[in-house]
């Protein structure tokens, strides 16, 4: 019976991967928190992960099996500016040891 438990825990862990992110986020109004991340697959456009984030912030995002393309959408609230990021390959074991930084993404708006 435990080995049973063992093998189903071990084969979750094999058959998903997961990436980390972190970043700051800058806002013309000051935000402190309560921003969305959501992360897409960049061939369908489909949702795969969408959390709440603070203006600094480092989360993980599990996916599916296997190297895809993706791309993150960042947006807070009182902003109408939406943060959209390049597109990058994750699935790799190492892109979980080591974090992709955003370094600051500014959602300020443009003064009109």
């Amino acid at each position: 019976m435990v080995f049973a438990s063992f093998a189903m825990a071990a084969g979750c862990a094999v058959r998903d991967n997961a990436f980390r992110v972190r970043g700051k986020v800058e806002t013309l109004q000051g935000t402190t928190g309560n921003c969305t991340m959501a992360v897409y697959r960049a061939d369908s456009g489909t949702l795969v992960s969408k959390k709440n984030i603070n203006v600094e912030f480092q989360t993980s995002v599990v996916i599916a099996p296997g190297v895809h393309d993706y791309y993150l959408t960042i947006l807070c609230p009182g902003s109408s500016t939406v943060y959209k990021s390049p597109v990058f390959s994750f699935g790799t074991a190492g892109q979980y040891e080591h974090p992709l930084d955003l370094g600051t993404v500014s959602l300020k708006n443009a003064a009109h």
